[in-house]
């Protein structure tokens, strides 16, 4: 499967499908490589068109006491606010947590990091 993820989307125009308040607690990914073009991971996926509605389809999420194994990660994007990710351990992987420019009011802490090249990954813009 691709993981654990949270989606807040308008799908084919079909109208506004938010997720708010979801958490993941005390799950893990033994192995993080996924089927196609994706890894096994934690994530949010968000978007929509901001000539409808420019706010955020994802919002309070946390993401606590996880395990990633093997490939797997912690990817958080979208138009997405409020997110916390904490006591969670990532083992052997390139990039351990990605938190993408429209992401807003992220907060990482006490994560643990076990041969990972990249513990945090923050592309130009993530406040």
């Amino acid at each position: 499967m691709d993981g654990f993820l949270v989606w807040g989307l308008n799908p084919h125009g079909w109208g506004q499908q938010p997720s708010w308040g979801c958490q993941f607690l005390d799950n893990e990914i033994v192995e993080g490589n996924g089927y196609g073009h994706r890894g096994a991971s934690f994530g949010i996926v968000s978007g929509d068109d901001p000539k409808v509605y420019d706010g955020p389809l994802v919002r309070g999420v946390v993401f606590r006491s996880n395990v990633l194994h093997n490939n797997a990660g912690i990817q958080i994007g979208g138009v997405t606010e409020d997110v916390l990710v904490e006591h969670c351990v990532v083992r052997n992987t390139n990039v351990g947590i990605t938190v993408k420019p429209t992401a807003r009011g992220v907060l990482l802490r006490d994560n643990r990091f076990e041969n990972v090249a990249q513990p945090e990954s923050r592309p130009t813009g993530a406040k």
